[in-house]
């Protein structure tokens, strides 16, 4: 779906950056955590919200500009109705002269009046990607003597359990509940477990508690 904007001052970007932890955790309640729609309703004006293809992570709009994400997603605000005027690194202050619609196909391109930030294609995903293949195309076979069979045995199983799971690092989310959800959701794309991302996601957002959200996260994942 499409939101329409009048032309104005806008915050474009992660909005857990403009928005402090009271109203977020309000607004974050009140919208299922922007599960059913892209539009709603912040302190009587109208925003836009959606998540990204891939959670986290660094993008670009085709001007160059950058938007960091640390909630998996990106919204449209007006400037006059946020928090906190110090973005950080968060997003962009814009200033739209027109009238001008924001919308997110479902291969997570944002397209906000003349701009458009495609988060299907995230660099850093990529290096993680590579990372772990580097990982698993590690070959000890040189070192391996029939002393250390029983040994190999045992390592052979632990693996096994261990790769029932797809791996996932949660380090460096800082306590952030959205950067885990979003960490463990998109890993469980990548490993092609569309429909267990959907239900770990609908059930993390119900968890009443950090804690909760962890402890549902080692169900669906191997945490590292």
């Amino acid at each position: 779906m499409s939101v329409n904007f009048k032309a104005g001052k806008y915050y474009v970007g992660d909005l857990c950056y403009v928005i402090n932890d009271k109203h977020w955790d309000e607004l974050g309640e009140k919208t299922n955590w922007f599960q059913n729609d892209e539009q709603f309703e912040f302190k009587g004006k109208t925003i836009f919200v959606s998540h990204t293809a891939y959670g986290d992570g660094r993008f670009n709009d085709y001007q160059g500009r950058e938007y960091f994400v640390d909630a998996g997603l990106i919204g449209v605000i007006p400037f006059d109705i946020i928090d906190n005027n110090e973005i950080g690194d968060g997003g962009q202050i814009i200033e739209f002269e027109k009238d001008f619609y924001a919308s997110c196909s479902d291969k997570g391109i944002f397209k906000i009046g003349n701009i458009t930030i495609d988060t299907s294609n995230e660099d850093e995903e990529e290096d993680e990607e590579e990372d772990y293949d580097d990982e698993e195309e590690y070959d000890d076979t040189d070192d391996w003597d029939e002393d250390s069979e029983d040994e190999d045995d045992e390592s052979d199983f632990e693996s096994k359990i261990s790769n029932s799971k797809p791996r996932c690092k949660l380090s460096g989310t800082d306590g952030n509940v959205f950067a885990v959800i979003g960490n463990v959701r998109d890993t469980l794309k990548r490993a092609g477990l569309k429909e267990q991302a959907e239900n770990f996601s609908s059930k993390a957002f119900k968890q009443h508690s950090y804690q909760d959200v962890l402890a549902l996260c080692f169900e669906y994942v191997d945490v590292r």
